[in-house]
């Protein structure tokens, strides 16, 4: 499989099985998260495997970090074909501990990053 995926979230839990998961099915992989160690130890999983992989530290709340980690991507891949938004914000809680408010927030968060990287990867034609 020729393909290149951009996986957010993917330091640790859900984001990084995903991560690794698209590496096994053949996948090179954009290993993005806040904590970029994290994201250094996923990407040194997949290119274990003998794909390639690029860690990442990027805030999905914020444009800025998200446009330039689709640049980065684009630099080292050329395209983008998968994209999982899997980014938390829920800062090492258990979800079951956050109030309702930070459950809604989270959402929100969630949201927006999804409609921010769509928007952004339609206007460069990805």
């Amino acid at each position: 499989m020729d393909k290149i995926a951009v996986a957010t979230g993917a330091a640790k839990g859900i984001g990084r099985a995903i991560a690794l998961r698209l590496a096994r099915d053949g996948v090179d992989v954009a290993v993005v998260d806040m904590d970029l160690e994290g994201a250094r130890q996923t990407a040194s999983e997949i290119e274990a495997m003998g794909h390639s992989a690029l860690p990442i530290r990027t805030d999905a709340t914020k444009s800025s970090d998200v446009n330039e980690m689709v640049q980065t991507t684009l630099k080292e891949f050329g395209r983008i074909d998968i994209l999982v938004n899997n980014a938390g914000g829920r800062e090492g809680k258990e979800r079951s501990a956050l109030s309702s408010i930070e459950r809604r927030g989270l959402e929100s968060c969630r949201c927006a990053e999804s409609q921010r990287g769509l928007q952004l990867l339609r206007n460069l034609g990805v």
